[in-house]
């Protein structure tokens, strides 16, 4: 027992003599290997490109003098004139956001386009206003687009009224002053008024010229009188021309003029309607592939055709009694899509914002490719604050079916 002690002892002070050398020997490799790594990590994510590095932005063209962009730097900066811009993105892009309140920024396409919407008074007449386009990608990268916006009060309307505007303007603000309202068919109404009233007026002039002559003959036999009666009535007749002939010739002509431009823009409407019932859906860009679905779901085949259900409606005949189906984009709310007509489409794997571009698309076609804005300018603007609503929800975090 004596002798089993002092060795246990010894081998005790071996073991502890020996444990920092080989903790230390062991500890050494590791750490190094562990720097080495993270040194690597590094490297490689401070020289690899990101997404907003590699992104090509390129302008869409409308084909429409009112929408025009100029790339003034290539992906960096672009001149924009027009109440919108549409730019497609060679990378997919996850958010577009403009600080500035008079204009907005949504994604589109699955995040391969961004349209930039401008308020009327985003740019002052004249000028320019400077906006910055912010795109944020997935990889965590982004990249700043400077927009240079002008003519922003610009809205879609038919190029053939352009050169007509400021008479249009005239007759308009005629019929105001005079009580009525400045739509089309109350401006009609206002002329044809203007147009009996100087008929009447002309008529009275020249009915009460000759019985003042009738009577000054019949009851006057001094020739004397007579000539100074008829030099007293020609004068006067000429004061009266003089001072209203100008008038009542100017409405005349105006009222025909106008009369003749309503008749040739109802031609040119009935022409375009029979025109746009000839496209195919899939001609428009936007829609392509899923023209398949509206076909199916809501047996339109053309753009003319789907506008028209997003502004109108559709009806069904059931007994013999014509029956409303919908109320077009009237009975949309972006809260309750999938309960909506829109539900066949979405059926298909189309999402709710998806679906809301293709009916504008179809739309824009009818204002640009056949200048009916004045028929689908309401329908347009009610589908852009639906989009707006459901961009906004997404901002906060909130998707439409969400509880």
């Amino acid at each position: 027992m004596k002798r089993t002690l002092p060795a246990l002892a010894l081998v005790a002070l071996l073991v502890l003599a020996g444990l920092p050398v080989g903790a230390s020997a062991a500890t050494a490799p590791a750490d190094t290997s562990v720097a080495q790594v993270s040194t690597n990590a590094t490297s490689n994510n401070s020289t690899a490109p990101t997404m907003a590095s590699q992104v090509r932005i390129s302008p869409v063209d409308f084909e429409a003098s009112y929408l025009q962009i100029r790339a003034s730097q290539p992906d960096a900066a672009y001149n924009t004139s027009g109440e919108f811009a549409m730019f497609s993105l060679s990378e997919s892009v996850d958010a577009a956001r403009i600080a500035q309140t008079p204009a907005t920024a949504q994604v589109l396409q699955g995040g391969h386009a961004v349209k930039v919407i401008y308020k009327p008074d985003a740019a002052p007449p004249d000028s320019e206003s400077l906006y910055e386009l912010e795109l944020f990608f997935s990889d965590g990268s982004r990249k700043t687009v400077d927009l240079y916006a002008s003519n922003t009060e610009q809205s879609v309307a038919a190029a053939s009224l352009q050169d007509w505007q400021p008479v249009i303007d005239d007759a308009q603000e005629f019929a105001s002053d005079h009580g009525y309202e400045t739509s089309p068919e109350a401006v009609g109404e206002y002329l044809s008024w203007v147009n009996e009233r100087a008929d009447l007026v002309e008529g009275w002039l020249s009915d009460k010229a000759i019985r003042a002559v009738f009577w000054v003959v019949q009851g006057i036999s001094n020739p004397l009188v007579i000539l100074l009666g008829l030099m007293a009535l020609g004068g006067w007749m000429l004061h009266r021309q003089r001072q209203h002939g100008d008038v009542i010739e100017t409405l005349q002509r105006l009222a025909g003029r106008y009369q003749q431009k309503m008749d040739r823009l109802q031609n040119d409407y009935q022409k375009a309607k029979r025109t746009a019932d000839d496209d195919r859906l899939d001609e428009v860009p936007q829609i392509g592939a899923n023209a398949d679905f509206y076909e199916d779901a809501l047996g339109t085949k053309s753009p003319s055709q789907l506008a028209r259900v997003a502004a109108s409606g559709a009806v069904c005949r059931r007994d013999g009694d014509l029956e409303e189906l919908h109320q077009g984009v009237e009975d949309l709310d972006p809260d309750d899509l999938r309960d909506s007509w829109l539900e066949p489409v979405l059926r298909h794997g189309v999402r709710e914002k998806e679906a809301l571009n293709h009916l504008l698309a179809a739309v824009r076609w009818m204002e640009t490719e056949y200048q009916l804005g004045h028929l689908f300018r309401d329908t347009r603007e009610q589908l852009e604050e639906l989009l707006d609503e459901l961009q906004e929800q997404e901002s906060r975090g909130f998707a439409p079916g969400d509880d």
